[in-house]
């Protein structure tokens, strides 16, 4: 027999002796119930009764309700109408009782509840009802013949007194305290009904519960003969699968003793667990190939952040190219000029002295033929403009300095104004017009900022990498404007003090914009939107892990397709420098 009909013949047997006792247990407790509930509502019915016909017979006074209308006919009739339907409402109620009585007959299990004293009782008290009706109904039309008269008001007292000491009035009054020694019996008979409702919910009660109480020791039975049949061979398994985990040793197997569901598993365990031992070595093998692949892409990747620093690089020599280049050409267009009038000078001076006997009258004649005042003024405007180059090279080369501040590669305090402005400086000549692109503006909006603590040559990486991208934005957008619609290239450069510890470089351009999209993934590695071989993709993210990471600030981003963006590079005024 398999472990599958063991345990379910076992539930079948626990389920069917608590359904068996659970049913016998609300058909013996309902059984009993039902008398209970057929006593209780019997006794109600009859206690309603009384109550109602000591109620009516107590509020029925002649004298009291008729005696101060006698002189008001109109009245007097209303009031008498209302006495009669009181004792008609009487009536109907004992017509009720006589329709209980009559179903109590009938049905079989109503039988034993019937009151045959009350039955008897309210028999002799219809006859007693109909005379004091009849008397009522007499006397009311016997004073309804009369006047409001003196004298036919004193008739009519005397009519009522007479009605009042009637031995029909009497009947019906008597018939009250006939009712008290029946009220106090049918109290007795409500509390036996209500104690006999709670003895028969007890009885079925109990009766589920030792239902209960059997089927769990079947279930108990049950449970010690299948832990004997069942558990025993399903912990041999359980402790093979843990000695497996534990000791990771794979060559154990499960002991196979039957063909029931216990012996598939053992089965099914022993193939999991060589195909575990295939996995693992598998996984071994590609943990080393893993290995290796991620190695090789950490080259690639730090080839890849190189290669993002040679871009760097190269616009950064562009620059010092293209600056350096106005300069050393206006120097070398004026070494011409020079040389030719220090020949100028030299020839004098030989010309002066072959003639030197003649020294006044020669010196005259050349001084006319080569000008000798426009030569030094011409030399003294050579030699400034040759002076204004050099000092432009210097200039470009101090930018240079300040930007990389190879110098100073470790934590400084600096000016952020320098550092911006040597960017600035280092990208001037893409700032220029080219081509039908005008010449994009800069705006400075510069706070007084304090010296800041930072690393300079990071934080201008950072400054370079927005701005070149604000540029590739404003042209991107200008190409794609009509020329209707051109809107005015700018960058706007704005620094503050935020709180009292931190600094703040907002820079916006009236580029392209970007999506939101686009937006979000700005600062994630190898992201780009510019063509396959122009940007690697880990510009933003290397500026983003120098201001979050390095500095401890925040780099935001705001952006409006069509409109522009703004970056917001926050950082602390002082670093926490590891020492």
């Amino acid at each position: 027999m398999t472990i599958r009909r063991r345990i379910v013949y076992g539930y079948a047997v626990v389920l069917g002796s608590a359904l068996t006792g659970v049913t016998l247990g609300f058909i013996v407790g309902n059984h009993y119930q039902q008398r209970a509930l057929a006593m209780r509502n019997a006794t109600n019915f009859e206690r309603k009764l009384l109550d109602d016909l000591q109620l009516g017979i107590l509020y029925n006074r002649p004298a009291h309700q008729l005696a101060p209308y006698l002189n008001h006919p109109i009245r007097f009739q209303q009031e008498g109408k209302n006495l009669l339907h009181r004792v008609t409402a009487l009536q109907e109620l004992l017509q009720n009782y006589a329709t209980y009585h009559s179903t109590c007959q009938v049905n079989s299990a109503l039988k034993d509840i019937r009151n045959y004293e009350l039955h008897t009782l309210l028999k002799s008290f219809e006859i007693v009802l109909e005379q004091f009706h009849h008397r009522t109904e007499t006397f009311i039309a016997q004073i309804s013949r009369l006047s409001s008269t003196p004298e036919d008001v004193k008739v009519a007292e005397q009519a009522l007194l007479a009605f009042v000491q009637s031995s029909e009035f009497s009947a019906f009054i008597q018939f009250s305290d006939q009712l008290q020694p029946l009220s106090a019996q049918i109290e007795v008979k409500a509390q036996k009904a209500e104690l006999a409702l709670q003895q028969a919910e007890t009885v079925k009660t109990y009766i589920i519960l030792g239902s209960l109480l059997a089927s769990v020791a079947i279930a108990a039975a049950i449970a010690l003969y299948t832990s004997q049949a069942i558990a025993q061979p399903m912990m041999a398994v359980a402790t093979i699968a843990r000695r497996v985990t534990e000791e990771e040793n794979f060559e154990l197997q499960a002991p196979v003793n039957s063909s029931d569901e216990v012996g598939i598993l053992a089965k099914s365990l022993n193939q999991l667990i060589q195909q575990v031992k295939q996995l693992l070595t598998q996984l071994k093998q590609k943990n080393t190939d893993l290995q290796t692949t991620f190695e090789q892409l950490k080259q690639q990747q730090e080839q890849l952040v190189h290669s993002e620093k040679m871009s760097s690089l190269g616009q950064l020599v562009a620059g010092v190219a293209h600056e350096i280049n106005n300069p050393i050409h206006f120097i070398h267009g004026n070494l011409v000029p020079i040389e030719n009038h220090v020949d100028d000078v030299i020839t004098i001076i030989k010309h002066f002295q072959e003639r030197y006997p003649d020294a006044t009258a020669d010196m005259e004649a050349s001084n006319q033929d080569l000008d000798l005042d426009f030569i030094q003024e011409d030399l003294a405007k050579i030699l400034d403009s040759m002076r204004i180059g050099t000092s432009r090279i210097r200039q470009i080369v101090l930018s240079l300095r300040n930007f990389s501040r190879l110098d100073e590669a470790d934590y400084k305090i600096v000016n952020l104004h320098e550092g911006i402005e040597s960017s600035l400086m280092i990208l001037q000549h893409r700032l220029k017009s080219q081509g039908n692109r005008p010449t994009i503006t800069i705006h400075r909006a510069y706070g007084e900022l304090p010296a800041v603590g930072c690393y300079p040559g990071q934080f201008n990486q950072v400054v370079m990498n927005i701005l070149a991208n604000a540029i590739d934005a404003i042209e991107e957008r200008y190409f794609q404007t009509p020329d209707t619609q051109k809107i005015p290239c700018e960058i706007t450069i704005q620094t503050s003090i935020q709180g009292a510890d931190w600094v703040e470089v907002e820079i916006s351009d009236t580029g392209i914009g970007m999506s939101e999209t686009i937006r979000e993934k700005i600062f994630t590695s190898f992201f780009t939107t510019k063509p396959e071989g122009i940007g690697t993709g880990l510009g933003m993210s290397i500026s983003y892990k120098i201001i979050t990471e390095t500095h401890g600030g925040k780099l935001d981003c705001v952006s409006t397709p069509g409109k522009g963006t703004r970056f917001f590079i926050r950082i602390p005024t002082h670093q926490r420098v590891a020492s």
